[in-house]
């Protein structure tokens, strides 16, 4: 009896507790919200800038979209060349854009080191299609595709 009596307190209390939730906030010194017809502002001053260009010509930019800068983990020195990855984090594809005239190639691996795919560049922008495979990171290596020189590697990040 005492034990149904015990296991029955447990069950009520557990019902009213309320698990804690945390809203995003900002301490700021300045700030402001602009809007007009579909369109809207908010900023605030002293933020960390980072920025997403999504599929849809969306640019995020906020303390909270810490991982959506794509910067290189290895760069070769005085690189004179200019291209861009972007979106990162992606849902299905990304897109290289390459501002050089010298084709370039991509080659993706997973964490473990196995190639998931490769790319040669013969156009401005290249659209690389991942969507078959699950939510995890994919280190991008670029590299020329003549010389096959290591330019840079990415490290992006896929989910679903």
């Amino acid at each position: 009896m005492k034990q149904l009596l015990l296991f029955t307190f447990f069950c009520c209390t557990a019902l009213l507790l309320q698990a804690q939730s945390i809203s995003t906030s900002l301490i700021s010194s300045a700030g402001g919200v602009f809007a007009h017809n579909d369109v809207s502002l908010d900023w605030t001053l002293g933020e960390p800038m980072t920025e997403r260009f999504g599929e849809s010509s969306q640019l995020t930019q906020g303390f909270w979209q810490g991982m959506t800068a794509v910067t290189p983990i290895y760069e070769t020195p005085d690189l004179k060349l200019k291209f861009s990855i972007y979106p990162n984090p992606f849902a299905e594809r990304f897109f290289l854009e390459n501002e050089s005239q010298q084709s370039l190639t991509l080659k993706l691996f997973d964490v473990h080191g196995r190639m998931l795919k490769s790319v040669t560049s013969g156009t401005d922008l290249i659209e690389v299609d991942l969507s078959s495979l699950p939510s995890q990171m994919v280190l991008t290596k670029v590299s020329l595709t003549d010389t096959q020189q290591h330019l840079r590697t990415y490290r992006l990040f896929k989910s679903n």
